[in-house]
C-alpha cells in the first residue's frame, strides 16, 4: 500500500495496514459481500463529510478502549484487501484513502492532546451533543478537498487514472473548484468511453472560471475527439477571444477547417464522378 501523500506518513500507514491484514487472515470478516459493498460505498460517499467521531461511530468523551474497538471494527471492514473479493478494484485507491482517514481518526481521538485540538477546531466538546457549526463543517470539507486533490495529483503521476477519477469525483462534491473539475476532466478524457463525462466536467470548470482560455481549449479538444466539430470550433473561437495569442486554439481551428475543406472537396469530386458515369454513352455509326 502506498501512502496517499496527504494524511499520514507511509511507515505509519503501513504498520496499521499490515496489522489489520494479519487480523483478517486470522479471522476473516463476517459480512455478506453485498452488504459489505453497500457499507463501503456509503462510507466512500461520505468521505470528507464525516467527522472523526461519525466515522468511528463514537461520541465525544468515550474511553480509549471504546475508540480502539470502534477503529478495529471499522479498519477490518474498509481494508483495501477486500477490493478484489468484492469486485471493487476500480475503487481500491479510494479504499486506501478511507483506510488512512480511519487510521487518522483513531490516532487523533486516541491521543488526549490531539483530540483536544480536534474538538476545539470542530466545536465538538464532550459535554455537548451538537455537531460542528455549518462554518466549521464547511472549513473541514474544504481542507479535505484540498487533501484529496493532492492525493489525486499523486495518483495521476503514477498513471492510476481510474483511482484518480474516483477520488476527484468526491473532491468536487466537497468543494467545486475549477482546478478540481479540470483535473477530473483530464483524467476522464484519457478513456474514450468517458468523453461525454469529461466534457461535463470541463463545462463545470468553465462555469466557475469563464475567462480561462485553457479550459475552453481543452473542452474543444474533447469535443473534437468525440466528433463534435461545430462545438469544438465554438470552444476554440471562445479561447481565441479570451487569448488571441493562443497557438493551441488556432491550431484546433486550422485542423477543423482543413478537415471540413477535405470533406467538401471529397464530396464535390464524388458528385462529379457520379454524374460522369451516369451520363449516357453516345451511339456511333450510321444505319
Amino acid at each position: 500500500m502506498k501512502s496517499s501523500k496527504g494524511f499520514l506518513e507511509e511507515k505509519i500507514t503501513r504498520r496499521f495496514y499490515d496489522r489489520i491484514a494479519e487480523s483478517l487472515e486470522r479471522k476473516p470478516i463476517d459480512l455478506e459481500p453485498g452488504e459489505h459493498r453497500e457499507r463501503l460505498r456509503a462510507l466512500l460517499g461520505g468521505l470528507g463529510e464525516l467527522t472523526f467521531y461519525q466515522l468511528l461511530e463514537v461520541k465525544p468523551g468515550v474511553t480509549e478502549e471504546e475508540i480502539h474497538l470502534a477503529y478495529t471494527e471499522l479498519a477490518r471492514a474498509v481494508h483495501p484487501s477486500h477490493a478484489n473479493r468484492l469486485g471493487m478494484d476500480a475503487s481500491r485507491g479510494a479504499l486506501e484513502l478511507l483506510f488512512e482517514r480511519s487510521t487518522e481518526a483513531y490516532l487523533t481521538l486516541n491521543d488526549p492532546d490531539r483530540s483536544r485540538v480536534y474538538q476545539m477546531a470542530t466545536g465538538m466538546h464532550p459535554a455537548a451533543n451538537e455537531g460542528p457549526s455549518a462554518e466549521q463543517r464547511r472549513k473541514e470539507q474544504v481542507e479535505q478537498a484540498e487533501r484529496l486533490y493532492r492525493v489525486s495529483r499523486g495518483l495521476v503521476l503514477e498513471a492510476r487514472y481510474h483511482d484518480a477519477v474516483q477520488t476527484l469525483r468526491q473532491t468536487v462534491k466537497l468543494d467545486p473548484k475549477p482546478e478540481y473539475y479540470a483535473l477530473l476532466a483530464e483524467c476522464l478524457g484519457r478513456n474514450p468511453n468517458w468523453l461525454k463525462e469529461a466534457s461535463r466536467a470541463y463545462r463545470a470548470a468553465i462555469e466557475l472560471a469563464p475567462h480561462d482560455p485553457l479550459l475552453r481549449n481543452e473542452l474543444g479538444l474533447v469535443y473534437e475527439r468525440a466528433g463534435g466539430g461545430p462545438r469544438a470550433e465554438e470552444q476554440y473561437e471562445a479561447a481565441l477571444t479570451l487569448d488571441p495569442e493562443s497557438a493551441d486554439a488556432q491550431a484546433g481551428l486550422d485542423r477543423l477547417r482543413a478537415r471540413r475543406l477535405e470533406t467538401v472537396e471529397g464530396e464535390t469530386l464524388w458528385t462529379r464522378l457520379t454524374a460522369f458515369f451516369k451520363r449516357p454513352t453516345s451511339q456511333g455509326g450510321s444505319s
